[in-house]
């Protein structure tokens, strides 16, 4: 085993008087351009460090060590690895390997069976020594009164736990605090949907209004949900993203992103749309009431006044069979509604402006929860819901056919039925019952209607007349609705 001791703080303060780490009484926070990865550098008011994640394979060699370097950074304090995919983990241990004295490494606790895992794991055994899961609530503190909370990991917060599955999910959140400025960073966590838990949702309460959102999972389609962005309220958010297959960033990310008022910004290009691509993207915090993106002050939380009331949000709707046209037109805010986000209950959703009158066309009849989501020009939302029943209001028909017609005596006739609604479409599970009236008898059968809304009832004849014509009546009922056919055969 390799080990390494770290300079004293003190030391390492009076050498790099002159590096970018020791400019003074600033918080840095540095986006390293990674391409399709992350890695954030942050340098607190003390030229305290921390490293968190470290891009893909190569890149901790060929783009974060020399980007340390170029800053004066000779000395790590922290080593935070988010999770464990290889596009967070990939460099760390080259980082690790290139010298950089490093105090402590902290992650989510997990294991992952990669190459790239095992590679990070040797690395820390051998230049660090030991590796420790971060805990909730646990704060890092950079000095000055700036400092790195970690909000949740694993799904876990300091008070309550959400079952996650999904390895992003299991993401160390951290927020970041310094003189009335706030930065949020989730590593890969997502907002819900059919492979993510909502994290996001899980945490805003406890994450609040920042000024900066570095985008969860480089702004893909699972992340930066309406609620989650309606409580954080950030002016500028920051997509680490590069080259990639997967569609980073989702353009209804970028779209809800915007029609908050974020100033949207990448490292890369991504998938388009595009944002701003920046490449290295430097955020430099001081006291008073500026920040600083690349040079350009800004104002911590400018955008946001203090007087500003949540958005109404509201809908009525009509229905023409299952196609339901919804009318938004009454949602209302004291400046405009810039962003509409539908959840029609069937698990399909659209999100956008201008979508204050869509429609919709249902699969099949029901009840349906709908839920509106509008957001104003500051990331302020409104919520409603109303449930929307589809109820067959035209009613059902019913046809039916006998085969064969004219079948032998001690054989089976089959009478094939289709229950449609008056738009000629299927119902499912409409009860079925066939009576056939033979010229002494009358024999009555049940059956009910598939998914093409159809279903088959057997009719056995025994030593029936001869020539005598057998007219079979047929029932179909479907909720309240009811219809009726007749068909027939004769026996030989």
């Amino acid at each position: 085993m390799i080990t390494t001791r770290r300079a004293p703080l003190l030391a390492l303060s009076l050498l790099c008087s002159l590096s970018t780490v020791c400019l003074g009484q600033n918080l840095e926070i540095h986006h390293i351009d990674v391409g399709q990865g992350d890695s954030t550098l942050i340098i607190g008011p003390k030229g305290r460090t921390i490293l968190i994640d470290g891009g893909d394979n190569t890149v901790g060699r060929n783009v974060v060590v020399p980007y340390l370097n170029a800053h004066g950074v000779a000395s790590l304090d922290y080593m935070i690895a988010t999770h464990m995919h290889a596009d967070h983990i990939g460099g760390l241990d080259e980082v690790l390997a290139a010298g950089f004295d490093v105090g402590q490494v902290l992650d989510n606790g997990s294991t992952h069976t990669s190459n790239t895992y095992s590679d990070y794991v040797d690395a820390v055994s051998d230049y660090v020594g030991s590796r420790r899961a971060i805990q909730p609530g646990e704060v890092i503190n950079l000095g000055d009164g700036a400092r790195a909370t970690c909000v949740c990991v694993d799904g876990r917060t300091v008070d309550n736990t959400k079952k996650v599955e999904n390895r992003n999910d299991r993401s160390v959140c951290l927020l970041l605090e310094f003189a009335d400025f706030q930065y949020f960073i989730g590593g890969d966590i997502g907002g819900g949907g059919p492979d993510h838990a909502d994290v996001e949702g899980f945490i805003a309460p406890l994450v609040g209004d920042v000024d900066v959102l570095r985008v969860n999972h480089h702004g893909s389609a699972s992340s930066t949900n309406c609620c989650f962005l309606a409580t954080l309220r950030p002016e500028a958010a920051v997509v680490s993203v590069g080259k990639n297959n997967y569609g980073h960033p989702d353009p209804e990310v970028l779209e809800r992103l915007r029609g908050a008022g974020c100033d949207v910004m990448q490292t890369g290009g991504g998938d388009e749309p595009y944002g701003r691509v920046l490449g290295h993207i430097v955020i430099v915090v001081k006291a008073g009431k500026n920040y600083w993106i690349n040079g350009s002050a800004r104002r911590k939380d400018e955008f946001i006044p203090s007087e500003n009331r949540p958005p109404v949000a509201a809908f009525t709707y009509g229905a023409n069979g299952r196609t339901v046209s919804f009318d938004a037109s009454a949602s209302s805010d004291e400046s405009s509604i810039q962003h509409y986000f539908w959840n029609f209950g069937d698990e399909t959703t659209l999100s956008g402006k201008g979508l204050a009158l869509p429609t919709h066309t249902y699969a099949s009849y029901g009840d349906y929860t709908v839920f509106l989501s509008v957001l104003d020009p500051f990331g302020i939302s409104g919520t409603t819901m109303s449930t929307v029943s589809l109820n067959m209001a035209q009613g059902i028909a019913v046809t039916a056919t006998a085969f064969p017609q004219y079948p032998p005596k001690y054989s089976y006739v089959r009478i094939s039925v289709t229950v449609t609604d008056l738009e000629g479409e299927p119902v499912a599970g409409a009860s079925v019952r066939t009576v056939a009236y033979y010229k002494t008898t009358e024999t009555t059968k049940y059956g009910s209607t598939g998914a093409d809304g159809s279903c088959n009832i057997d009719h056995y004849i025994g030593n029936a007349t001869s020539g005598y014509t057998i007219w079979v009546d047929v029932y179909a009922g479907s909720g309240s609705f009811t219809a009726s056919t007749r068909t027939w055969f004769t026996p030989q």
